[in-house]
């Protein structure tokens, strides 16, 4: 049985976005399906139910969103959406892992093309994204390898 809460509406670079609750993602994760669209295939099943958990561990800072990336579209794609002082940015998470001090963190990246695929205007809002504050390693301060917003350092790992 389908949960009665609904999905937040936000709009994200121009693109709608439906933002389910917990509880209603649960049944959707279940279900696969949301307003008779699939939210995940076989194999992407995996990864949707990753991006999920994640959010769900970072209730303050991520939401995970459902968004269609064209008028035509047979399934809906879930995507990242992390909170900025802007408003919403779409993000890629990534693992990655600082050339001085070695220490693994898990980083926020908002500048991965495939993110703005079905974007109004995807050129502009990459633009947009490549001018947020990029952090440094949380740890030394050095650089990190690859474009982050966000990060995390893990403390089970060295």
């Amino acid at each position: 049985m389908m949960s009665k809460e609904s999905a937040e509406e936000i709009f994200v670079d121009g693109q709608k976005f439906h933002v389910p609750s917990v509880a209603l993602w649960a049944d959707l994760m279940h279900a696969g399906t949301y307003q008779e669209r699939l939210i995940y295939y076989p194999l992407t099943k995996r990864l949707v139910d990753q991006d999920l958990q994640f959010a769900i561990n970072h209730p303050t800072e991520f939401k995970l969103g459902l968004c269609l990336d064209g008028p035509l579209a047979r399934a809906w794609t879930a995507m990242l959406l992390f909170r900025t002082e802007q408003g919403w940015q779409r993000v890629h998470i990534e693992r990655l892992t600082c050339s001085n001090c070695g220490r693994v963190c898990t980083t926020a990246n908002p500048v991965v093309p495939s993110l703005y695929i079905g974007t109004p205007e995807k050129w502009a809002a990459l633009t947009r994204a490549s001018h947020h504050q990029q952090i440094s390693c949380p740890i030394c301060g050095t650089e990190l390898p690859r474009f982050a917003i966000w990060g995390e350092v893990h403390t089970d790992l060295a």
